[in-house]
């Protein structure tokens, strides 16, 4: 019944100031329901007194409430942060957030040095130099960057490998740098490749491919193939940029294009980043669960969560009208320093390309939507099978690696009713196992350290892992007064897939067919845990490999071994270097250099 809540309102609307500030909705055992800005806090809080207008989960949200708190603010921009900076914080159950709030990536032509270096790079652009994007992922800067290495062969390197090579590292080799940094090219014209990987980047090119037409003509008449086949390289990397090309607007034509679509439960976000004409990608944001918020809320909180950590360009469309519209184009001009335009188009090539991000957001959404019922009903399933008395919301799974008892690992992979919920995975390093491999020691530390924190228990827990590894997870739950269903699986007799063994707490085993489709699923997310724990087992495992180099050798800290690896690149290049070539190595003289050489040439 929703009368409590409604009274609390009524009673402190009653005493409530009508100026700026923030709102927060709180519950049983003063548990923050939700966070909310106004313009006019007494103003909005009356509009939840028109119940029966209100949508059955904001019903369900008022019914709840025991108490309000206020915060009065100056005015409403400061509200605004207010709440974007408690919601980030406190994460209430029924505001909207943006968990995937990192920074884009750019692509920068570092100009600190004589010779430029392109690299990726994130945070403020306080490096001196020239910067592109953003880009929508981390991979497709690294495909640009890969692209434009081998047509221009600008270096990647830092500005300390580059004063320390003596000789052309393996990317001179495999022709992908022009190794400026043993002066295989001149100033002169390494500038010239950096102005034109400049021109390419920003789409500012037509004369540039005229040129390399020429160029690899002329290399072709004066049969110089590996030149021609160069510039071949560029005019190919142009055409890549190129492809990207999807718009010549009048005006400016750096612009973020934002459109959101929902169903209901459910709602899409989606980001096209234009700059100077070229598309550099796009990327979806989701809301499983969006309880009391409308699309044009989604969409305005989402706007300034967003550009708060990432640059805005000069004109953002929009797919929404949104209330806060003014506000936000104060707010956006104010943190870049410039005035930025926020526009709902309704015609024209800027409505096309509102209604192409709209496309890509409402067949997102369809998949997320059937992935998401899929796991939903095998969640049910589950809870069925193992006659679960309440209603399973999360599923917490974990496996361990290791090789030999060395770079031990412990991972937690989390799955909710909506699908995995990779923010949440957590990884541990073993720190108390012996020399002796043992999977027991290794599930009581990661789960030892894992409920001490007791918030989101899970209501089912699957180990990798036979009875023993069950009996040893009960036993620390229970210690910890830890309430959950747990269950192992383990390999079957002939160690195939499809004849595990489902393991339960009271040493009985259950085995289903390999058709079950609730075994399948269990599959699913056990070999999600386990794909998870060997990349990082891989990544630890070959950390430490790369330390023990230089365990065994006396003498050599921490600066020679740099200088040694910045100078040969590679431990390859290292073992094959003679006492001479070792010699010049700055803080290697000829005694060091002789214990290094009989140090990789016998001991290893």
């Amino acid at each position: 019944m929703p009368k409590q809540g409604i009274e609390v309102l009524k009673n402190f609307i009653k005493i409530c100031d009508d100026r700026p500030g923030i709102y927060k909705m709180v519950g049983q055992n003063d548990t923050i329901l939700y966070i909310g800005k106004a313009k006019k806090l007494k103003s909005r809080l009356s509009d939840y007194l028109q119940f029966h207008a209100l949508n059955k989960k904001t019903q369900i949200f008022i019914s709840n409430i025991a108490k309000i708190e206020i915060v009065v603010t100056s005015n409403e921009m400061e509200a605004i942060f207010l709440e974007s900076n408690l919601v980030r914080k406190i994460q209430p159950k029924y505001n909207i957030l943006l968990k995937d709030d990192k920074s884009f990536p750019y692509i920068l032509i570092d100009e600190t040095s004589d010779y430029p270096r392109i690299v990726k790079y994130r945070g403020k652009k306080d490096c001196k130099g020239s910067y592109f994007g953003p880009f929508a992922s981390a991979h497709k800067v690294d495909e640009v960057i890969g692209i434009l290495q081998k047509a221009f062969l600008l270096r990647t390197c830092s500005d300390s490998f580059l004063r320390s090579r003596k000789r052309p590292c393996i990317l001179y080799q495999i022709k992908k740098c022009s190794a400026p940094c043993v002066e295989k090219i001149n100033k002169v014209d390494y500038k010239k490749l950096v102005q034109q990987v400049k021109k390419h980047l920003s789409g500012k090119d037509d004369s540039l491919q005229k040129d390399l037409n020429k160029l690899m003509s002329m290399a072709s008449k004066e049969l110089d193939y590996e030149k021609a086949a160069l510039y071949r390289d560029r005019l190919n990397a142009l055409g890549v940029i190129r492809s990207r090309q999807i718009v010549d607007l009048p005006g400016s034509k750096d612009f973020d294009v934002i459109s959101i679509v929902s169903n209901g439960d459910i709602a899409a976000l989606e980001v096209f980043f234009v700059r100077e004409g070229i598309n550099l990608g796009n990327k979806t944001y989701y809301w499983d669960d969006i309880k009391i918020s409308s699309p044009e809320e989604i969409l305005s909180s989402f706007l300034f969560n967003f550009y708060k950590n990432n640059s805005a360009p000069k004109n953002i469309l929009i797919n929404k009208n949104i209330p806060e519209e003014s506000l936000l184009k104060k707010f956006l001009s104010e943190e870049n320093g410039s005035i930025v335009s926020v526009s709902f188009p309704q015609r024209g090539i800027k409505k096309e390309m509102l209604e192409m991000a709209e496309n890509n957001a409402e067949n997102n959404l369809t998949r997320r939507y059937h992935s998401n019922k899929k796991h939903m009903l095998q969640f049910d399933a589950l809870q069925k099978m193992f006659n679960i008395d309440k209603q399973i919301n999360r599923i917490e799974i974990y496996d361990n690696s290791h090789f030999a008892g060395k770079a031990a690992v412990g991972v937690m992979v989390v799955c909710g009713r909506n699908g995995f919920n990779k923010n949440e995975y957590r990884k541990y390093n073993i720190k108390t196992l012996s020399q002796k491999p043992d999977d027991y020691e290794m599930f009581r530390e990661v789960l030892s350290r894992r409920f001490k924190d007791k918030s989101n228990i899970p209501e089912f827990m699957i180990i990798d892992g036979g009875v023993p590894q069950v009996s040893t997870a009960k036993s620390i739950c229970d210690s910890m007064g830890v309430e959950t269903c747990i269950i192992g699986m383990s390999k079957g007799p002939n160690r195939n897939s499809g004849e595990e063994i489902i393991c339960l707490v009271d040493g009985k085993n259950m085995v289903l067919d390999k058709h079950n489709k609730v075994k399948q699923y269990m599959q699913v997310l056990r070999d999600e845990a386990h794909r998870f724990a060997i990349t990082f087992h891989r990544k630890k495992r070959d950390k430490e490999s790369f330390k023990s180099i230089f365990d065994d050798l006396e003498g050599v800290g921490k600066v020679r071994q740099r200088n040694l690896m910045d100078y040969f690149g590679s431990v390859g290049g290292l073992k094959e270097a003679s006492v001479k070539e070792l010699m010049k190595v700055d803080q290697i003289d000829k005694k060091n250099a002789e214990k290094i050489y009989k140090y990789f040439h016998y001991y290893l």
